[in-house]
């Protein structure tokens, strides 16, 4: 009737009972409730035949806690040669259990990474034929699933590898170091299009050493390489622009001296090349500047309006040949609101002024002329209908 006749120290220390509570108690004083039914069925089923009963059993101790026990019920048959009496005995095996509970969440919490995150996991032969992927890995190379992956791909140096070569490289360093990390290589997805991944791999070696298998990680890095590309086109575009537009470029300390110029730069100033310009001129007000006191009047609205535009002043070539140039300035501060440098542009427009010059000379001269001969000049404006006299007019 399932009534304990007898329990040794060993159980009432694990149950947290006295041999009193338990003798004459029924076996369900353990029941943990976790078993199901049929459990229970079979259980009696067994030994009732005569049958003993081995299984794992989780109790339920006095103070509420659980235990597992290794149980094995062997069956006292009478003469009659049916069960009168039963023989339990309970092993503990509750850290044994505790541990494969354990490894089952931890292979639950893994498959969960391995479904689930964005980076493609594999196995493969050393030949060259997926053993195992995720559908990450699937989802990267244009496949439906790691099924559909791992059955079409029957060379991945062929199939996956834009260049083969790559494949073979990896091969040889995974050989000599047994990992390679961030491993960047074009691949080829189900419909031939280029993707970009990032290879962290590693070789799987059995106990003589003998490589079995490739493991490792992808990380689609496509449109990180897109923006890389696109920066590299723009670095070589401003890059183009800097070394041949004919205005000069650089960039200043505060207390002058040049960090950077352009080739236009130099040859304004008459310098070999940027490099002979940064390292000569050690003090742009006395060396650059015709008259020092204008970087200091530049300086000045610099600091104040933050830029200057079209400035035009007198500077000095490398020759001491002055010339004359029109400036746009900018300070470029820092994340904490310091000044770091000063940012300009040069147009060399020494021509220019000397066309003005040249201009204002012979409108002089014609205006002397003019004077000296008592000749009155008027303009009559026909779409308006105005006219305009200078002075000789109006005194004639």
């Amino acid at each position: 009737d399932g009534k304990i006749l007898y329990v040794n120290e060993r159980l009432c220390n694990i149950s947290g009972y006295t041999a009193e509570e338990l003798v004459g108690s029924d076996h369900r004083v353990l029941n943990s409730g976790f078993h199901p039914p049929e459990f229970w069925k079979t259980f009696w089923e067994t030994i009732r035949q005569g049958k003993v009963f081995r299984g794992d059993v989780k109790n339920k101790a006095k103070d509420g806690t659980y235990f597992w026990s290794d149980v094995t019920v062997v069956p006292i048959l009478g003469v009659d040669g049916k069960p009168h009496q039963y023989l339990a005995m309970r092993a503990s095996i509750t850290e044994r259990k505790k541990a494969e509970e354990e490894l089952v969440l931890a292979q639950k919490k893994f498959q969960a990474i391995f479904d689930n995150t964005a980076d493609g996991i594999y196995q493969s032969t050393v030949e060259g034929r997926f053993i195992m992927a995720n559908p990450s890995m699937a989802r990267i190379f244009g496949y439906e699933t790691p099924e559909e992956l791992i059955r079409s791909v029957t060379d991945i140096g062929a199939q996956i590898y834009a260049n083969a070569a790559d494949r073979s490289r990896m091969s040889e360093l995974l050989t000599r170091q047994d990992h390679v990390e961030n491993f960047e290589a074009p691949l080829l997805t189900k419909d031939g299009e280029i993707v970009w991944v990032s290879e962290s791999t590693r070789a799987v070696r059995n106990d003589k050493g003998s490589i079995i298998c490739f493991e490792g990680t992808l990380k689609d890095i496509t449109e990180r390489k897109r923006a890389e590309e696109e920066i590299e086109l723009a670095k070589r575009k401003f890059q183009a622009i800097f070394d041949n537009t004919a205005d000069g470029i650089y960039h200043s300390t505060l207390d002058g001296r040049f960090i950077m110029a352009n080739p236009s730069m130099a040859r304004i100033f008459r310098y070999d090349s940027p490099e002979d310009l940064i390292s000569t001129v050690t003090d742009i007000g006395s060396q650059i500047y015709a008259n020092p006191l204008e970087r200091k009047r530049m300086a000045e609205i610099i600091m104040s309006q933050g830029h200057v535009e079209n400035y035009e002043l007198q500077v000095l070539t490398k020759q001491k040949e002055v010339i004359w140039v029109s400036s746009n300035i900018r300070v470029v501060k820092d994340d904490k609101g310091t000044i770091s440098y000063f940012e300009g542009t040069l147009e060399d427009i020494t021509e220019r002024r000397k066309s003005e010059e040249k201009i204002l000379s012979m409108s002089n001269r014609l205006q002397l002329a003019l004077s000296a001969t008592s000749i009155g000049i008027w303009d009559w404006d026909i779409v308006n209908n105005s006219t305009v006299w200078d002075d000789e007019m109006y005194r004639i």
